[in-house]
This record gives structure tokens, C-alpha cells and sequence, in this order.
């Protein structure tokens, strides 16, 4: 998941000003995504959509505008704790879950 990246910011989809080139590996090695959805246009609602599963007006992720975006890291808020998410279910099948920035990673335990 990438915030305000679009189709035509890849190089393997033609640009040639901006570089992606782990993403252009993933390309030449046979993935390529070609159908983009996000839950919503400002980052919040749509990581915590992605993080859950579930509509971010569900888990409190939303304004009384529709939107909602928590602007730093040390701001308040956040998904509630009871909350059920893809790596709270990940750890408890034996993955190990981190988060790194503000982007999940999921590695296998050995």
C-alpha cells in the first residue's frame, strides 16, 4: 500500500522520471497489479479499512465529514484496541507482525 501513487508514477507502466525500481523488479517477475481500489482518498480511513477489513466508518475512522485523517504520529486517535485486524489474526496462526513507518509487514516465523 502506497499513499498518492498512481498507475502512471511506475516505471514499468512507462515513466521515466520517477524511480520504482523494487517495484519494477516485482513487475518484470511476473506481478502486476492492474486493478487499484482504496476505501477512501486521505490515508487514514483507508489504512485502517486496509489494516481491517472492514469500512473505516466501522472501526471510528471517519469525520463527521465522511473523512478523516490523523496528520502525525503522535496524535491522539487511532484504531480502537478491541479492534480486529489482518495481523492480530496473522499472529495468532504463528506469523510474527511489525510495523515499520506507517506500513504493515507480515514475515512467516521460523
Amino acid at each position: 500500500m502506497a499513499d498518492d501513487l498512481g498507475i502512471g508514477d511506475l516505471g514499468c507502466y512507462g515513466n521515466n522520471t520517477l524511480r520504482t525500481p523494487n517495484i519494477d523488479r516485482l513487475a518484470q517477475e511476473g506481478v502486476r497489479l492492474t486493478q487499484h481500489l482504496a476505501a477512501a482518498p486521505l490515508c487514514t480511513p483507508s489504512r485502517a479499512a486496509f489494516l481491517t477489513g472492514r469500512h473505516s466508518f466501522r472501526s471510528g475512522m471517519e469525520a463527521s465529514n465522511g473523512y478523516r485523517a490523523l496528520q502525525w504520529n503522535g496524535g491522539s486517535g487511532g484504531l480502537p484496541e478491541n479492534e480486529t485486524t489482518f495481523a492480530r489474526i496473522l499472529r495468532q496462526q504463528g506469523y510474527t507482525t511489525g510495523l515499520i513507518g506507517t506500513h504493515a509487514h507480515i514475515i512467516r516465523s521460523p
